[in-house]
């Protein structure tokens, strides 16, 4: 008699297009581009404790040298096209770049431009500690790593208990608030983040008013005041056919709270992520900018203030839009950089146009001879994606060897599965449920991040059904999750269940 092979078909209305671990109110742009320099060794807290650039002088530029490291022009949404405000440290330096991982610290610079003396907040959200520089002065001293659990500083001041993880109220968007004085000028910020193990590196920044408003007219540059103008903007984040251009945000959130206050337990869900920015040098800001060649995709237009903003055209061509941006400064000066717009299909689109989608429940009881009998039936039947339980899912059985479990009982079936729809050209994806028990005595709840990066070398899913993700205080770290996923895969579909 044959094993009976457990499919469930998954809704597609299941998935969402723009997905993001937190949001913070107030209508104040996160910090997008830096200047970054690093890693450096921070075993035991050391290199977060050293001085090894000169902090208090240091006024940095793209492409200087200094500890034996170059400062580097960094946005990660030119490489990981997720709607998002974290600054994804981890994928830039240990994935793209390779660095070594274990217990890491990097340097951040940003100037901001302020058209008077005025105070605001440095609002900060970190994985795991930070410190902090304005006009050379200590806002703050380093944040340990191992903060006792705690009170979770929440949306609209919202008091929400924590997972039981030390330092977890550090690691939402406006965690930490500083009070930060804004010279009239060029003002420099200098950042210092680290971990103390194999990780989660990474963080949200922003500055505000005391209500996460926008300070009226502020200016970053990377290069900050310079002899000439010039526009320092690298690389223009790929663009999306269908969806928002980088920017995303629920309208009227804080006005529907006010009205139902127990939405204010689901702020966590509210998709938020602040426009593209371009970025330019010069003697004197502000700074205004056009197109003086080109034309951007239907759907999108560029500010005075050089933000791109918008939602792509649905009929619009796939492929490159090359553009010549102009910036000019306060005193008059110009300069002028080409840039390419890529546009391509949002990476939901394959997903609905399957005829149909399926979870693979208990896929351990599957007997392996059937794997390729099992993608056969499913390929006749008109399935376009599949998705084994992976982990979770009632249990904390892992289906493929993972690297911090190599053994498991389960390793075979992950390998066997993909091969076997691999061979019937369905698409691959993979079913992760609740970390609330992972095995510690395996790894960490902060590595994680490991354990789908594992998954993403291994078997390049083109999906990940994330189940039950929960309340942002206990799942903090999933923008970083997120961001990393598409850094290997820009169109990998994420799909959330339940958040």
């Amino acid at each position: 008699m044959k094993a009976k092979l457990p499919i469930a078909a998954v809704l597609v209305a299941f998935i969402a297009a723009p997905v993001s671990a937190n949001w913070a109110p107030g209508d104040a742009p996160f910090i997008n581009t830096w200047l970054v320099l690093g890693t450096f060794d921070n075993r035991e807290g050391l290199g977060m404790k050293a001085d090894l650039i000169g902090e208090a002088t240091i006024r940095p530029r793209i492409g200087e040298q200094v500890a034996g490291k170059t400062w580097q022009f960094f946005d990660d949404r030119t490489f990981s096209r997720n709607y998002d405000d974290y600054q994804d440290l981890f994928s830039y330096f240990f994935v793209k770049q390779d660095d070594p991982r274990d217990a890491r610290m990097a340097y951040l610079h940003i100037w901001v431009w302020s058209p008077r003396l005025q105070q605001g907040e440095l609002r900060v959200g970190v994985n795991h500690e930070w410190s902090a520089r304005i006009n050379g002065e200590v806002m703050t001293l380093p944040t340990p790593t191992d903060v006792p659990p705690g009170a979770v500083p929440g949306p609209n001041g919202s008091r929400q208990k924590a997972l039981v993880r030390s330092g977890v109220q550090y690691r939402l968007k406006d965690a930490m608030m500083r009070k930060v004085s804004l010279r009239t000028g060029w003002n420099s910020l200098l950042l210092k983040v680290g971990n103390r193990a194999e990780g989660l590196l990474g963080f949200y920044a922003r500055l505000s008013d005391g209500a996460g408003n926008a300070i009226p007219d502020l200016v970053y540059s990377v290069n900050g005041p310079t002899k000439k103008a010039a526009v320092t903007t690298q690389a223009l984040p790929t663009a999306w056919r269908s969806w928002s251009y980088v920017e995303f945000k629920v309208p009227g959130v804080e006005a529907l709270e006010k009205r139902v206050p127990e939405l204010s337990r689901f702020s966590y869900a509210w998709a938020q992520a602040s426009a593209f920015q371009l970025n330019a040098e010069g003697t004197k800001a502000p700074f205004r900018w056009n197109l003086s060649e080109g034309k951007l995709p239907a759907g999108l237009s560029i500010t005075p203030d050089g933000r791109i903003l918008g939602r792509v055209d649905p009929s619009v061509r796939l492929g490159e839009y090359p553009l010549v941006v102009q910036v000019t400064d306060a005193g008059g000066v110009s300069a002028e950089k080409r840039l390419v717009l890529n546009v391509k299909e949002n990476p939901t689109r394959a997903v609905e146009q399957s005829r149909m989608t399926a979870l693979i429940h208990g896929p351990e009881n599957i007997p392996r001879e059937s794997y390729s009998e099992l993608a056969k039936v499913m390929k006749r039947q008109g399935y376009g994606y599949v998705m084994p339980i992976s982990y979770g899912n009632g249990d904390t059985l892992f289906r493929w060897p993972v690297r911090f479990y190599p053994k498991t009982p389960a390793a075979y079936v992950i390998p066997g599965l993909k091969k076997a729809f691999d061979a019937e050209g369905i698409k691959f994806g993979m079913y992760v449920g609740q970390f609330e028990h992972i095995p510690t005595t395996l790894f960490q709840y902060d590595q994680v991040i490991l354990i789908l990066e594992d998954a993403m070398r291994r078997y390049e899913p083109a999906s990940f059904f994330f189940d039950w993700r929960g309340p942002t205080q206990h799942y903090p770290e999933t923008d970083a999750w997120y961001s990393m996923i598409r850094t290997y895969n820009p169109e990998c579909t994420l799909i959330l269940n339940g958040t």
